[in-house]
């Protein structure tokens, strides 16, 4: 679920969506690419995805800050989950 909510391509990897990228394919590589993909009504939702993610994330990353709090080079568990954080506390 890491790979997936980090990188900028969910839904491709999903196959939810084509990659929209610069370069130009042929038409078997892009029947091939709708073949791929899975049918509307399966998708899972990409916003809901990233909340049980943050809140998977919450629950594993709160208890070892809280038993790291003074040790000034601990390891992160969830990036994303602590930039999510530092912006809430921005606000």
């Amino acid at each position: 679920m890491s790979e997936i909510q980090n990188t900028q391509r969910a839904k491709e990897l999903l196959a939810q969506g084509m990659a929209m990228r610069q370069q130009e394919r042929t038409a078997e590589q892009e029947k091939l690419e709708r073949a791929r993909q899975i049918p509307y009504h399966m998708h899972i939702n990409v916003e809901l995805m990233e909340c049980v993610y943050l809140i998977c994330s919450m629950l594993l990353e709160i208890p070892h800050m809280a038993s790291q709090e003074y040790e000034l080079r601990r390891r992160l568990l969830s990036r994303s989950f602590h930039y999510q954080l530092k912006q809430v506390r921005c606000n």
